[in-house]
């Protein structure tokens, strides 16, 4: 008798720690490609289009061709104001509870590091 009600709720607790694994791994792709990005605009000669590039390309590379990824519908935006740059990675983390959305939103912000000529 005891076993109806420990078992489900041994499942569950086992179910959620994979649950937030999940979550946990999408939102560090998510980050370190926001980090990639704001990392390639900063440099010199660095574009908004590269940093952009690259960012998809490192969420691609994390997916590993899998047939369940990590990170489903990202989209990588990269913007400069001044000399600061920001990076924003939004997706959804894999969920194991269909229907139940794992919005995943990671910034990054930097200094340009563009050239400037010695007075």
């Amino acid at each position: 008798m005891e076993a109806i009600v420990i078992l489900p709720l041994i499942f569950l607790t086992i179910f959620a720690i994979f649950q937030i694994g999940l979550l946990f791994v999408a939102r560090n792709t998510a980050r370190r490609a926001a980090n990639e990005a704001v990392l390639i605009a900063t440099v010199e000669g660095g574009s908004m289009d590269a940093a952009r590039a690259e960012g998809k390309a490192r969420l691609d590379r994390a997916q590993g061709g899998g047939t369940m990824p990590l990170l489903s519908d990202y989209t990588v935006d990269v913007s400069q104001e001044g000399d600061t740059v920001t990076a924003v990675v939004r997706g959804h983390a894999v969920s194991l509870v269909p229907g139940i959305p794992m919005g995943v939103t990671m910034t990054a912000t930097g200094q340009d590091q563009g050239w400037v000529p010695e007075p």
